[in-house]
C-alpha cells in the first residue's frame, strides 16, 4: 500500500516495493544516530519485489454467520 502513496505512483513509474518482517521495524535509531519525525529504522534484509506497473485494487470481504446461512439457504438457487 505505502508505494500507491509514493511519488513513483504520481509518476506512473515501474519500480519494485520490498518488504520486511514487524520485528526489523523500529521507531528508535541506534546509538549516535537520529530519527526525524515519522521515520522508522528498517534491520536486515529487505525482500524486494520484481519490478512492475504500480497498480491498486480495492476489495472488502465479509463472512456471514453459520446461523445466518441456515437463514438465507434457499434465496440464492444456482441455474
Amino acid at each position: 500500500m505505502a508505494i500507491c502513496r509514493s511519488k513513483a505512483w504520481l509518476a506512473k513509474m515501474v519500480t519494485s516495493a520490498w518488504w520486511v518482517h514487524s520485528n526489523q521495524v523500529s521507531k528508535k535509531a541506534p546509538t549516535g544516530e537520529y530519527l526525524t519525525t515519522g521515520s522508522f529504522m528498517i534491520y536486515g534484509k529487505k525482500n524486494f519485489l520484481p519490478p512492475m506497473t504500480l497498480e491498486m485494487g480495492f476489495g472488502i470481504l465479509f463472512r456471514l454467520d453459520d446461523i445466518c446461512v441456515n437463514k438465507h439457504i434457499s434465496d440464492r438457487k444456482d441455474k
